[in-house]
């Protein structure tokens, strides 16, 4: 995965949002999805005046971001590796996120890696294409927007940074609980949502300490 590094020389630490946030510019993870957000933009914007139905597309997206979120995250990050006729599929999403979990506080794999972003990138590209006229740049900026968002969310609850919204710190402790009680449980980054609706919000006292959150195999 990309690092979020350490700022050195500005008598700053990964304490305060301005250090945490200018190491998450630097990491080419972040810098690949404003690009490719910016690009969407630009591509929407050549093709006419804002209408209703690019809000239409935003809000729609939105409400479906959080399932979306707990899908990829469950089903792709936490997917395990599989053999078919002999050879071993095992994405490279998969086993950044099994490293992730493994050394949960360790700066090199906080990040999704820039070939998995690469991937995403031309996965949206290809997913919007069909849309009718502009909604396809209006998605596609809204996808990857909500990509980046969670990077840095993802950036923040990892950092030392101590949270004074009660929504952040409310994901900071689920995001612990899922790296350090019971990693079957809590797969909402940006939000609790998906997690509420699907059942795997549980009381934390009722749910077992799982003696695979750091290897997420088995």
């Amino acid at each position: 995965m990309t690092a979020i590094r350490p700022i050195t020389g500005t008598g700053r630490n990964d304490t305060t949002l301005r250090a945490i946030g200018i190491s998450f510019v630097q990491a080419p993870t972040a810098m690949m999805l404003v690009l490719a957000v910016l690009s969407a933009i630009i591509w929407r914007t050549s093709a006419g005046p804002a209408r209703w139905t690019d809000a239409a597309v935003i809000a729609a997206l939105a409400v479906l971001r959080p399932f979306a979120e707990w899908t990829v995250h469950k089903l792709v990050l936490h997917g395990q590796p599989r053999r078919w006729r002999g050879r071993r599929f095992d994405p490279l999403a998969a086993r950044a996120h099994r490293a992730h979990h493994a050394a949960p506080r360790d700066p090199r794999h906080v990040l999704t890696p820039p070939l998995v972003i690469v991937e995403l990138i031309a996965a949206v590209w290809l997913g919007t294409a069909w849309l009718p006229g502009p909604l396809g740049p209006t998605a596609a900026a809204a996808v990857l927007a909500f990509a980046l968002s969670t990077e840095w969310t993802h950036a923040l609850i990892h950092s030392q940074y101590q949270p004074h919204s009660a929504w952040l710190r409310r994901l900071a402790r689920r995001h612990r609980l899922h790296h350090h009680r019971n990693e079957r449980y809590w797969f909402g980054l940006s939000s609790t949502t998906a997690d509420r609706i699907l059942r795997t919000a549980p009381d934390p006292a009722a749910i077992p300490v799982s003696s695979t959150t750091r290897s997420i195999v088995g």
